[in-house]
């Protein structure tokens, strides 16, 4: 077993005993395996990020009080609410129980493709690192859209105080010298 960082096309009782790499051909496939398996994990990653902001937003629209400040005074709304409670809690047990089956697969493709990378092969290391940066690139489109598409507040602008030399015609505004020549911010129209 190797203690440092070595590239080799041949690879003995990778995860089990008995499977071998020896051919060229055969690190390749495996390497694209371990690549595809981390765009997979990143995937994973988001799929999860997102069921749990779906979750957060449901539940800001539910109310926080009991059934006993909300009880109705016709009885059979009191019903449809128990009802709809039950629903309710029902939908939230599938959630969970979703939340964690992908919780489960997440960290166990996590585990195997640390397996991987600590068997100190450079070419697997550079495969799960490379299928992790695709992965990142390909779905963090659907985790980060106000970033990415610009729909995020802008920055509000910095002013510097100019010197006495630039001040604004009309009205001795010293922030005007920041500006390109013929706009003084403060006038609707050119200077």
């Amino acid at each position: 077993m190797h203690m440092s960082y070595y590239l080799s096309s041949t690879v003995y009782d990778f995860f089990f005993k008995g499977v071998n790499v020896t051919t060229t051909w055969g690190m390749v496939s495996l390497c694209l395996g371990l690549m595809s398996l981390s765009v997979v994990m990143e995937g994973f990653k988001v799929a999860r990020s997102q069921l749990m902001k779906l979750s957060q937003s449901r539940r800001l629209g539910t109310s926080r009080y009991g059934p006993s400040e909300r009880s109705p005074l016709i009885v059979s709304q009191s019903v449809l609410a128990r009802r709809n409670e039950k629903l309710l809690f029902g939908r939230r047990v599938r959630f969970h129980i979703l939340q964690t089956f992908l919780h489960l697969i997440h960290l166990t493709i996590g585990y195997l493709l640390m397996l991987a990378v600590m068997s100190y092969n450079g070419y697997f290391t550079i495969a799960v690192v490379g299928g992790a940066g695709i992965g990142y690139y390909c779905f963090s489109l659907f985790d980060l859209p106000g970033k990415l598409l610009g729909t995020a507040a802008p920055a509000p602008a910095k002013v510097v105080p100019a010197s006495e030399d630039f001040l604004h015609p009309t009205s001795g505004d010293k922030t005007a010298a920041l500006l390109p020549e013929g706009k003084c911010g403060t006038c609707p129209d050119e200077c």
